[in-house]
């Protein structure tokens, strides 16, 4: 960890996640396929880990849809949960998500009696994968030892792969010190990874 920190102040930026390298996400593309703000499509989790094992499927709302279901895949494509008909554009799974494992989801949304579903090829799947427990228990240690380093935690975000958690931490960071060009940087790199 530590020297994830020191090669972070050395370089001025972060690069790729060390978690998210290895499984292809598709979150640029994904987010590029829907480019217009009227789109329907997933929003979040895509293409990071999440540090909850009961996420909040967000997605861009169909107009005119009656109502959505969500369905959650494992990596064999095993269907591990699923919403039933929701009329908000956002679910929360009941049960619990295992730990360590990349999931997909999809959004199908019933309109005039047809079943729009999204992402559908060519498109790459919506993934994301749950923190495993390992990285759980380091984080809670990690907070009791630096206690509100924002860069401390800053960086044990990206490198777990919790991005948006990391631009949190680099903002918290940010307005702490205004006046510091490294700070900046870091944040610019940390947003950069996120909005790609």
């Amino acid at each position: 960890m530590k020297e994830s920190i020191e090669r972070a102040l050395v370089t001025h930026r972060l690069g790729a996640s060390p978690a998210l390298q290895g499984w292809a996400t598709g979150a640029g593309k994904l987010r590029s396929g829907f480019s217009t703000a009227s789109t329907f499509a997933p929003l979040e989790p895509v293409g990071v880990v999440i540090e909850t094992d009961r996420p909040t499927f967000r997605w861009r709302s169909l107009e005119g849809a009656q109502h959505y279901i969500v369905t959650v895949f494992d990596a064999k494509l095993r269907q591990v949960a699923s919403s039933g008909p929701v009329t908000q554009s956002e679910w929360t799974v009941p049960n619990a998500l295992q730990r360590g494992v990349t999931y997909s989801w999809q959004i199908t949304a019933v309109k005039d009696g047809e079943t729009i579903v999204s992402p559908k090829p060519p498109l790459p799947e919506a993934r994301f994968r749950v923190l495993d427990q390992h990285a759980v228990n380091a984080m809670a240690t990690l907070r009791l030892s630096v206690g509100t380093s924002h860069l401390a935690m800053g960086v044990f975000y990206w490198k777990h792969g919790l991005l948006a958690d990391a631009e949190r931490e680099f903002q918290a960071l940010a307005n702490a010190n205004p006046d510091s060009s490294v700070v900046k940087e870091l944040l610019a790199s940390i947003k950069s990874l996120r909005h790609r």
